[in-house]
C-alpha cells in the first residue's frame, strides 16, 4: 500500500506539537496545545482504520473493548492497588479510585499514562 504524504505530514505535525506540549511555554500555550495535539492523533488513527466489510459493528465493538477497555481497567486497578498499599488512605480511597478510572488526576501521576 502506498504511503499518503499528507498523513505523514499530519503525524509529523502531531509529534512536533506533542513535543512542544512537554516544554514549559506557559499556561496559556499549554491550554491551547493540549486542546488538539492528542485529538489529532485520534483523528489520524480513525482515518487509517481498516474495517473488514464482513464484520458487524457488534464484532468491532467487542474487539475494541477487549483491546482497549480491558487493559485500561486492568492497569488502572493495578495502579490503584499499588497506591493503596503505598499510601493506605481510607478517607481518600474512593476519590482515588474515581481519579484513576475517570480523571487521571495529579494525585496519581502514573494514571496519566492511561
Amino acid at each position: 500500500m502506498k504511503r499518503l504524504d499528507y498523513v505523514d505530514t499530519l503525524k509529523g505535525i502531531g509529534i512536533l506539537l506533542m513535543l512542544m506540549g512537554h516544554v514549559p511555554f506557559g499556561a496559556n500555550f499549554d491550554y491551547y496545545i493540549h486542546a488538539f495535539h492528542m485529538p489529532l492523533f485520534f483523528f489520524i488513527s480513525g482515518f487509517l482504520i481498516k474495517i473488514d466489510k464482513n464484520m458487524s459493528i457488534d464484532n468491532i465493538l467487542k474487539r475494541k473493548f477487549k483491546s482497549l477497555i480491558i487493559p485500561y481497567i486492568s492497569f488502572g486497578i493495578a495502579h490503584y492497588l499499588v497506591w493503596f498499599i503505598k499510601d493506605y488512605d481510607l478517607d481518600n480511597a474512593m476519590n482515588m479510585l474515581k481519579n484513576v478510572l475517570f480523571s487521571n488526576s495529579i494525585d496519581m501521576p502514573i494514571a496519566g499514562a492511561l
